[in-house]
């Protein structure tokens, strides 16, 4: 097990930094989503913040201590911006609908 393989595990999440949240989100909005779709990817970014944490933040590889704790903290704060994103849309979306059937 070699340095470049145990940061190369960490590649799956390239996406939380390397994705255009904005794009992401355009492209989700068009698929006019139910509130099922908005819980369910909301979700996926949970579990996705889940399994980062379940990471040790301390690897050891022959006479080599990896500490992974920023690098798990930082992917953390990229999966609460996805979330954030997705979230303020919602609301901003429900805010509209109700504004819609209280005119």
């Amino acid at each position: 097990n070699t340095v470049a393989d145990y940061l190369n595990s960490f590649a799956k999440y390239d996406w939380l930094w390397k994705s255009d949240k904005d794009a992401a989100y355009e492209k989700f909005s068009k698929t006019d989503p139910s509130l099922d779709q908005y819980e369910l990817q909301l979700r996926h970014f949970g579990t996705v913040e889940k399994e980062v944490e379940r990471v040790s933040s301390i690897h050891i590889i022959g006479a080599l201590s990896l500490n992974t704790m920023h690098l798990k903290k930082h992917l953390g704060l990229e999966c609460d911006r996805w979330k954030i994103k997705y979230c303020d849309n919602l609301h901003s979306r429900a805010k509209t609908e109700l504004e819609k059937i209280t005119e």
